[in-house]
Formats: structure tokens, C-alpha cells, sequence
């Protein structure tokens, strides 16, 4: 014998705070705190930081934005949640970071947050339009993103 049984998911409000000073949109799930997108021009790209699960636990690791105690201190390029590659017309998206010499910053691309295009709390959705540049801003590509 097989018992099923379904129930329709409630649906829980999603919220955005934007804070333009400090270039993030924080999100938040019913009343808590889930991530935040920051976009600040002097980090290499947009990413979301720090993610928390819905009881409370941070799920990525502090550095180099929020460093712990006892945590790995290397990986500069690895903040939060992001997407990029490693070779973009010759260019390395991936590892791009603070830490690399200014002698080498040729070789890497920056990715720039232009524009917020929704905040869409009904649907849960956060939708950005950034530019993809190699290191004399030149653009070599246009990315729209939606996060839900």
C-alpha cells in the first residue's frame, strides 16, 4: 500500500534593501536575512555574501571579505556566490583579485554592475545588467543575471 500525500508550499515573502552607499541590495526571506549582492567598484565583480541557510548558519566563508578565526586564508578571488570564467578572449575572469600585481593586472578581467534592472519581491527575483572589461575598461561583453 502507497500513501501520497501533497501539500502546497507557502509562499514566503522575499524583500530587498537596497543600500546604495555601500553598493549591496540586502535579501531577505520572511524576516530573516539571507544574502546580501554587493557590486562595489574596488572588488573585481558582483557576488552574493555572506549566504545563510534558513536557520541562521552562514554557509560561505568569510575571507577576504568577513575573515574567521582558523579559516584558510587563501583563494583571494573566491568571495561568496559568483560566476565567471577563466579565459575570456584571452582574459582570466576567474582569479582576478586584489592580490594580483599590478604588473599583471593586463591578464585578468573586471566585471562591472551597471544597472539593477527589477527587485521583484513577488517573484522572488533580483535581475542586473553588468559589463564584462578587460583592463582598459574596454567592453567585451553584456551579462544579464537573475537571481531567485
Amino acid at each position: 500500500m502507497l500513501f501520497l500525500s501533497c501539500k502546497q508550499a507557502r509562499h514566503t515573502e522575499v524583500t530587498f534593501k537596497e543600500d546604495p552607499e555601500r553598493t549591496k541590495i540586502d535579501v531577505f526571506i520572511g524576516e530573516h536575512y539571507f544574502t546580501s549582492l554587493i557590486y562595489t567598484d574596488s572588488l573585481e565583480k558582483p557576488f552574493l555574501f555572506p549566504i545563510l541557510t534558513a536557520s541562521g548558519k552562514t554557509v560561505t566563508r568569510g575571507y577576504p571579505i568577513d575573515p574567521r578565526p582558523h579559516e584558510r586564508i587563501d583563494h583571494p578571488h573566491q568571495m561568496g556566490l559568483w560566476l565567471n570564467f577563466g579565459d575570456v578572449n584571452g582574459l582570466d575572469f576567474w582569479n582576478n583579485s586584489s592580490a594580483i600585481s599590478p604588473e599583471r593586472k593586463s591578464h585578468y578581467g573586471h566585471i562591472q554592475l551597471d544597472s539593477i534592472i527589477d527587485l521583484d519581491p513577488d517573484a522572488g527575483e533580483l535581475i542586473t545588467l553588468s559589463t564584462w572589461k578587460d583592463y582598459q575598461k574596454n567592453r567585451l561583453l553584456e551579462e544579464r543575471t537573475t537571481y531567485r
